[in-house]
């Protein structure tokens, strides 16, 4: 049957905490968060996107789950790795350019702003930068590169879409060679800024890419459009039983 055949699951995570503004909805509360991993891991193991692919490659059996963190802010270390169970490993998908300072979508004051902005190619949009940043420092990023997977988010996080695919590669490229310079360890993963995707020409040195269309990953998903599904709010039995109607068992 269907559901018996080797496959994974990959949820898409942003920020933990609980603000008193989330206009875009990207954070989860840490609690819920730890409750979520303790929940899985009575069920399935949480492997980085690369391990949970090659268990795909090498037909092995059973059903996995990757966690992956976008944009990588300061969250991931300290308030989601304290959080995880044992041997389970995060996938954290960086951007490069200027990580001391906020992404321009952090600045943005008013929530009723069309959530369009956040695809402009220009950083003064969101008006002037604060210099205080919840992102990951390069130093930050090699300490995690220790125990997790790091993955590429591109250079300035554009919409690659609206790009030449000259400049996607050049998003691609840059992102790479420097997460490699700051981690020591090679970068084959990416994941695509809003899900826009990129030409696969430009896709150079990559062996896989995320998207943010769900679905679960199969031996013979496509690897440049590997589906995730935004992790739900849910807690406990709620949440386990999400995780099955979506075909893991």
């Amino acid at each position: 049957m269907l559901k018996d055949l080797p496959c994974g699951l990959i949820l898409l995570y942003h920020r933990l905490g609980r603000p008193a503004q989330d206009p875009w909805n990207l954070f989860v509360e840490a609690d819920l968060f730890a409750g979520q991993m303790e929940t899985i891991s009575r069920f399935w193991p949480v492997v980085s996107v690369s391990e949970g692919l090659r268990r795909l490659d090498q037909r092995e059996s059973g059903h996995w789950v990757a966690v992956t963190f976008d944009d990588a802010y300061r969250e991931v270390s300290e308030l989601a790795v304290p959080r995880l169970q044992e041997q389970q490993q995060l996938t954290v998908f960086a951007c490069t350019h200027e990580p001391e300072r906020e992404f321009w979508w952090d600045r943005l004051a008013d929530p009723a702003l069309q959530p369009a902005l956040r695809r402009s190619p220009n950083p003064q949009v969101a008006g002037p930068n604060t210099g205080s940043s919840p992102r990951m420092s390069p130093a930050e990023l090699a300490v995690l590169a220790r125990g997790h997977e790091v993955g590429n988010h591109t250079h300035r996080h554009l919409s690659l879409r609206a790009l030449p695919e000259e400049q996607q590669r050049e998003e691609i490229r840059t992102a790479r060679a420097l997460l490699e310079e700051w981690t020591g360890r090679p970068v084959s993963g990416l994941a695509y800024p809003f899900g826009d995707l990129a030409c696969e020409s430009a896709l150079d040195g990559c062996s896989w890419a995320c998207t943010v269309s769900p679905g679960l990953v199969w031996r013979g998903t496509p690897r440049f459009r590997l589906p995730r599904y935004w992790a739900p709010a849910l807690q406990g039995e709620e949440f386990l039983q999400w995780l099955r109607a979506q075909g893991l068992s």
